[in-house]
Parts: C-alpha cells; structure tokens; sequence
C-alpha cells in the first residue's frame, strides 16, 4: 500500500493562533486536493515558537497561559481539518496542561475527528525545561494510516536511543518535527545519522517563525537512508511537499540482529574506555603523582 504524506511548511506568527491555524486548515484542504492522506503539521503551529521571540522572563507565565488541555481548543480546531478533509493528521508538538505539569505534546488524528494517540516529547531542552515543560515517558508509533510511523520531536532527533526504539517497535518510516532557529547542519547531521543506523526513511517537517525584526526557519526534508536528503523546502513561505511512501513490512530479525550488534560494539567499546582508564591511572600512580 501506498501512502501520500504531506510535509506542511508554514510561516508562523507569535500567539496567532487564529491566523496559524486558519493558514494551516487551508494548506491541509490544498494538500488533501491533490491526494494526501496524511499531513504533518509543524512544532507550535497554533502559536509558533514564543520563546524565541518573547523575553526569557516572561516565557514560562506566557506558556502556561498557553498552554491547552488535549482535548481543548487546537486538538477541536485540528479534528474539524481532518473530518472536512477526510484525512489524517499529525501535529505538534504543542504546549499540553496535564494538571501541574506541562509537556510538549504531539497530536495524531484520525479522518473521522477521533484523537488516534498523543506524544509527548521525550528530551526537552534546556529552553523547555526554563519555561517549566516535563519529559514523555512513552514513545509511539501508528500504523493506521498505512503504514508504522514512529514520532520524533525536535531534540529527539539527537538521542539515538528514541530512534531504535521506535525502530524495534515496528516502526518503518519516522515523522520528525523540527524547531526553527537550531543549527540546520546539526540537524541534518542528526536526522542522516538516524535514518542511516535504522535503515528507515524519515520526513522532517520544519518551517518559519516571523518576528517585526527577522524570519526564523528550518528546513523541511525528506531522508532516506540510501540516498540521503532527497527532497528539501528552505524557504520561509506558506507551502507542502508531497512524499509517496510504500509500505514496508517490518523485518523483526533483521532489526533485532542489528540491535544485538550494536549492543556489543557498545559493551566492546566500554571495556576499552575502562581499561585505559585503569592502565592511565596505574601510571600516574607509579609515576608518584596524585591521583586523587
């Protein structure tokens, strides 16, 4: 089976959500048109990313002003775009109120409105953790639309970690959403990396965050991990890109054979570091220096 995704990269404004959300409903209709049956939707698309915008003092009161209850107003705005569209929908991750804590959470919506699953990213940065946002615990990976998707947000594309493990959940495609402002060769590096190790295509939704002063932006891409990046938007406009992807049965041996590789190539490595470790501190010993 053969799936039509589209990548949604948009130029977002800071607290707009009636604007961001209006401009996404009409990219998403746009897209539907012409056969998609998924659309990804970029990081803060109902308020874009304040914090690069707003004074670092004023993020954390700003962000829990923002921040939604799921379901609340964006998740209902989002479920009307996929009904009227027929079509799937992953978007996020937004700022999610779960009681007193606050995460960044990713929405996966299903054609007929229905929430499908919630994901909370994992590795909060440092400017997450500043404004009050909490780590998921959980990851996921959806195969209703097609075929299984795993869910990376953006600085989870730096742990290989979340990866495999999406990987070894039967993932055969990931979904990335990408911050606007990150250094784009760390980005593309990291995104490379992880397609390369699990051998599994990954389509990377970035986009554009419009200030009075400047654009901020971030590519949107397609990797696979054969050729590479495949397809690019790097411009900061109103636009999609559609990728076909085939589906492909997840091969369990191969990746559990991959995993018990890796794990002794790890355990290899270790013991190395340990013993030059040992053998450096012997020296310093015998050598009559402190040690300690």
């Amino acid at each position: 089976m053969t799936i039509t995704v589209a990548l949604i990269h948009m130029r977002l404004k800071p607290l707009a959500k009636k604007s961001n959300l209006e401009k996404a409903r009409k990219l998403v209709r746009d897209a539907a048109l012409k056969g998609a049956n998924l659309a990804v939707l970029p990081s803060f698309v109902n308020t874009g990313p304040f914090f690069l915008y707003y004074p670092r003092t004023r993020n954390q009161s700003i962000a829990r002003n923002q921040a939604e209850r799921i379901p609340g107003s964006t998740y209902e705005y989002l479920s009307m775009m996929a009904i009227e569209n027929g079509i799937y929908i992953v978007a996020g991750p937004i700022v999610e109120r779960a009681g007193p804590k606050m995460f960044l959470t990713t929405l996966i919506i299903m054609p007929n409105g229905a929430l499908l699953a919630k994901y909370r990213k994992i590795a909060p940065n440092i400017v997450d953790e500043d404004i009050g946002i909490s780590p998921g615990r959980e990851i996921v990976v959806f195969n209703d639309a097609g075929r299984a998707m795993g869910l990376l947000a953006e600085d989870d594309i730096y742990y290989p970690e979340i990866a495999r493990a999406l990987l070894l959940s039967g993932a055969t495609a990931m979904i990335a959403t990408l911050r606007p402002g990150e250094d784009v060769n760390k980005v593309k590096l990291s995104l490379l990396a992880r397609s390369i190790e699990n051998r599994v295509p990954i389509l990377a939704v970035g986009g554009a965050f419009e200030t009075v002063e400047n654009v901020i932006d971030i590519p949107t891409m397609v990797i696979d991990p054969q050729n590479g990046i495949v397809e690019e938007i790097n411009e900061p406009k109103d636009t999609f890109l559609l990728v076909e992807v085939m589906d492909k049965p997840s091969n369990m041996k191969e990746i559990i054979e991959a995993s018990l590789k890796a794990k002794t190539i790890s355990t290899i490595l270790c013991k190395a570091a340990k013993e030059s470790l040992v053998e450096n501190l012997v020296a310093k010993f015998r050598s009559g220096e402190n040690t300690a």
